[in-house]
Parts: C-alpha cells; sequence; structure tokens
C-alpha cells in the first residue's frame, strides 16, 4: 500500500492510501507533529502553509521520500485509483531521478568517503551505504547483511555477519540463525562486482550482492524495479570501492 500525504495547514496531514491489491483508495489523517513516526512514499505540500519551522522539519523527511509543491500534480480531490496511481509513479520517478543525478554528480567524493569508512569505521560505513542506496532506490524499507568483527577483551577477533535494518531509522545487530541461512542461500549469487539477484518483480522486493574488497554484502529491499540508470551508478560506486 502506498501512502500519500497531503499537507494543507500546518496542524493536520491528509492521508491517501492506495490500495494496489483492490485498486481503491481510503483516507484517513494525522497530525503534522507524528510525521516522523509515519511511513510516508510521498508529501505534496500547499507553499503557503510552509513557515521557517515546517521548513527544517520537512527537510528532514525528504531524505526519505519525495516532497513537492501540491501545485504542480493534479488536484487529489476525488481522485481515482488509476489516476492517484499514476500521479504517484510520476512523483516518484522524479525524486529517484533527482536523486541518481545529485549522487551522479558527487560520486567521487561519495565513493572515497565511503572508502575511507570501510578501513576505519565499518558501522559507519553501513550507515552511510543505507542511506545512499535507500534514497537512489526509493526503498521504504531496507536491510544490509555483511561482514563484520566481533572483539572481545583478551580474545582473537571473531569474523561475524552483522544485519543493518530500517524504514525511517537503522538498527544494527549481529544475524540471527534463519539470517545466516538467508545469506547462505544467495551466497552463490553474490558476485565479485554489483548483481540484481531480485528485481521489484515479487512485492517490490529487490535484491542486491555485491563483494567490497572480497567481503560478501547482501542487500534486499522494498523498492520498485531499479533502472539501467540506477544499476550503472550502484555498480559504478561498488567498483570504485574495491
Amino acid at each position: 500500500m502506498q501512502k500519500i500525504g497531503i499537507l494543507k495547514n500546518q496542524s493536520e496531514l491528509s492521508i491517501l492510501n492506495l490500495n494496489q491489491e483492490t485498486q481503491d483508495i481510503t483516507t484517513n489523517s494525522i497530525s503534522f507533529e507524528e510525521i516522523s513516526d509515519y511511513n510516508l512514499d510521498a508529501l505534496l505540500v500547499e507553499p503557503n502553509v510552509i513557515n521557517e519551522e515546517l521548513s527544517q522539519e520537512l527537510k528532514k523527511e525528504n531524505q526519505f521520500y519525495p516532497i513537492y509543491n501540491l501545485n504542480d500534480f493534479t488536484e487529489f480531490e476525488d481522485i481515482d485509483y488509476q489516476n492517484a496511481q499514476d500521479q504517484y509513479q510520476n512523483i516518484s520517478r522524479r525524486w529517484i531521478n533527482e536523486n541518481n543525478i545529485e549522487t551522479l554528480e558527487n560520486i567521487c567524493a561519495l565513493t572515497k568517503n565511503l572508502s575511507t569508512l570501510w578501513n576505519k569505521n565499518r558501522e559507519k560505513f553501513i550507515q552511510e551505504l543505507w542511506m545512499l542506496l535507500r534514497k537512489n532506490i526509493k526503498a521504504q524499507e531496507l536491510t544490509i547483511y555483511y561482514h563484520d568483527v566481533l572483539e572481545a577483551e583478551e580474545q582473537k577477533p571473531v569474523l561475524i555477519y552483522s544485519v543493518a535494518s530500517g524504514k525511517k531509522s537503522i538498527n544494527i545487530e549481529q544475524a540471527s540463525a534463519a539470517q545466516k541461512e538467508l545469506i547462505n542461500y544467495y551466497q552463490e549469487q553474490i558476485a565479485l562486482d554489483f548483481n540484481i539477484l531480485e528485481n521489484g518483480l515479487k512485492n517490490n522486493q529487490v535484491v542486491l550482492g555485491f563483494n567490497i574488497q572480497k567481503s560478501p554484502i547482501l542487500v534486499m529491499a522494498r523498492a520498485p524495479k531499479i533502472g539501467a540508470l540506477q544499476s550503472s551508478l550502484l555498480r559504478a560506486i561498488v567498483n570504485g570501492l574495491n
């Protein structure tokens, strides 16, 4: 289900829920104060309601989903499902393209920063990679499985699998037995460079596999199908890190 927010005043946010199975629309509303805890897929804002405080909050939210001027799109009052879905797809493509172009323009600096973090701060590297991937493929939820080193006093470091997952914030923990089985399932398909293992054809699930300096990384995301530009962009980043 896709959730489009409509903000026409500073206190209340209207939500259009697009149900892909039943192909209908339901609506609800929340207080704007709840927006940081709510998982929207897009937000359209009446420009005359924006003040400095609201602008700062919207800037934070724009990391996770597209936020555009409501007047740039067809009126959503009494809109039918198909027209609303077409509008949502246009909004998503526009936001993805903007993020892809921004990443492309800064790819050298991004790759250099990630390479430094990979060698010095693995957790920070994963946090940066998680956000980079999330923005560039418009993931509603994203999980990264990766090799980590467990260090304990007076013991040799142990190589383990860790899992970084979340929707709007990231949580990192040691992989469970079931998660290790999942990693092993995809292990042979993880190529030396960037590889798309599943591409949004079933329940909007995207699965990516690649190695960074011979260390395997598996990415699973709830996201739309990855296009040619996104694929080339992510492959270039992985190649740069290697």
